[in-house]
């Protein structure tokens, strides 16, 4: 039996909880569920019913008693992260981890809890890298790179999801971001969608080692809108994560091919390869965290905050 623990189970949380109903591994499944709001619950148990996942009950708060878990997933806001993740380790042990992002809203919250994880295999849910389309480009443009990764749209929450792009940038690339430059942001913002946070809008440029660059644009309007494109020394190439097709030109030749997208509760090979001992396509929380201190620091410094790692910055 494969004992996990899932805390939180509202909204993201429920796509986690939908693909390990989906998983091959379901029926070897048992599984403790943590989600404060009761309102929730007849939701979570309705979907379990329809699966041979085995509920071992449905909390409201982490349970008391120590216990081992093979996976733990952390699917909370970003604001009370680090305090659950404090009182996970504090009574319980666990083989593998995944944390929802954004990780932390402080950078020495990023540290504490990276140094609590050796010897734990511990990912962060940028799912983009769990695409094939992405890994498709990521194998393909292995002999192409760098490769300048580029996203302009509109109302697709910078401030939450620019790690994502960060992350599947450094992903094809093979290659880690080591600047980001945050004066291309609108001094103007807004309330973000989640209660207490903001959003933020122009553009956020960065560096990877390979000498790669990643540019992100996000303007406001009333709709949803990406538009990626991608650039390398031989190639330009266009992705449309919504049509699931990317358009490659290399020289005079453009084709335009498959690009498959999923949904996180489409993506149950995640957990089954963790699970089995066979790593994860997420990245790991070490790749991660280190992108996310250079977000922070340059979200900071886009809002006058002090650059300290104990500074709070405001998204999640």
């Amino acid at each position: 039996m494969k004992k996990i623990l899932l805390i939180g189970c509202g909204n993201i949380g429920f796509r986690h909880l939908q693909a390990l109903c989906a998983s091959q591994l379901a029926g070897q499944i048992g599984l403790t569920i943590i989600e404060p709001n009761t309102a929730h619950h007849s939701r979570i148990t309705a979907e379990l019913g329809r699966t041979p996942v085995q509920l071992s009950e449905v909390l409201t708060a982490l349970p008391q008693q120590a216990d081992h878990f093979d996976l733990a997933i952390i699917a909370t806001n970003a604001d009370v992260r680090r305090r659950v993740f404090d009182g996970l380790v504090s009574k319980h042990t666990f083989a593998a981890i995944i944390f929802e992002k954004v990780l932390f809203q402080r950078i020495e919250d990023l540290d504490a809890v990276e140094a609590q994880l050796q010897g734990i295999a511990a990912h962060v849910n940028c799912g983009r890298r769990g695409f094939a389309g992405y890994q498709m480009l990521r194998d393909t443009l292995s002999f192409d790179t760098p490769v300048d990764y580029t996203v302009v749209g509109t109302q697709y929450a910078l401030a939450s999801n620019a790690i994502h792009f960060l992350d599947i940038a450094a992903c094809i690339n093979q290659s880690p971001l080591i600047s980001l430059d945050a004066s291309g942001l609108d001094q103007s913002g807004g309330d973000s969608k989640r209660a207490g946070y903001i959003e933020i809008y122009g553009t956020l440029k960065g560096t990877l080692e390979n000498g790669a660059t990643v540019s992100l644009t996000c303007t406001p309007a009333d709709a949803l809108l990406l538009d990626i494109s991608i650039a390398g020394a031989a190639l330009t190439g266009k992705i449309d994560e919504a049509a699931g097709t990317v358009t490659v030109t290399r020289g005079d030749v453009t084709q335009t091919l498959a690009f498959e997208t999923r949904h996180v509760s489409g993506m149950p090979y995640l957990y089954e390869t963790l699970l089995n001992g066979e790593g994860c396509l997420l990245p790991t929380y070490a790749e991660s965290a280190a992108q996310h201190r250079l977000l922070l620091s340059a979200i900071n410094t886009h809002l006058n905050l002090p650059d300290q790692s104990d500074t709070l910055c405001p998204i999640s």
